[in-house]
């Protein structure tokens, strides 16, 4: 019953050809809903409007494993700063990597294109105009350029050193009409002088 207008249920038309070892797969007419065009095996697919394939146990090629997400890494922004270093016109890969073009001005972007680039090292963003894609291979050549931002890829920022503690608090009990007694002292216990008695205090 080739084409028979009888077939108009899907599941029917793949019952009837599953029953069937020929059969390798039917046609859906969509315009009248047949189902009912059988088809032997070899199948030769072809583009046709208008048409379904129905397939039997069909190979259905695997998809490709989708490429993993760019290492992650950090950027250290210092202001006020270019980076220096070589300047990057092509990656490593051939590709050009469109130095200062100016459809890089998103900050993110410009940190996700260094990130996948193992021989970028960090990038400047040019205040002015906000264009971010002044890539930079290491090692980067710190130097103050002011209207300028270094990002800077995997920074290892240098802690502050600890601020001396500011000199103990100390109260003092004023004793008018009385001296003090006690040692002199001309040289205090660091070797400075103490300029006992100077006119300057």
């Amino acid at each position: 019953e080739y084409g028979a207008g009888d077939y108009t249920d899907i599941e029917a038309c793949k019952t009837t050809c599953s029953v069937h070892v020929e059969c390798a797969g039917f046609v859906l007419k969509e315009s009248s809903g047949v189902c009912s065009y059988w088809k032997a095996g070899p199948l030769d697919l072809k583009s046709k409007a208008g048409h379904v394939c129905y397939e039997k146990d069909a190979t259905v090629q695997a998809q490709p494993t989708p490429a993993p997400p760019p290492p992650a890494h950090s950027y250290f922004q210092r202001g006020g700063q270019h980076c220096g270093g070589a300047s990057i016109s092509a990656w490593a890969n051939g590709d050009a990597a469109e130095y200062g073009a100016g459809d890089y001005t998103d900050i993110e972007a410009c940190k996700t294109t260094c990130s996948v680039h193992v021989e970028c090292a960090g990038f400047v963003l040019k205040e002015s105009s906000g264009v971010c894609s002044y890539w930079k291979a290491g090692p980067l050549d710190l130097k103050s350029k002011a209207g300028h931002v270094c990002y800077e890829k995997d920074a290892t920022v240098q802690a502050q050193p600890t601020p001396a503690p500011p000199p103990p608090a100390h109260s003092y009990f004023q004793r008018g009409g009385q001296h003090c007694g006690g040692a002199s002292i001309s040289a205090w216990a660091n070797g400075d002088a103490a300029e006992y008695g100077a006119g300057d205090y």
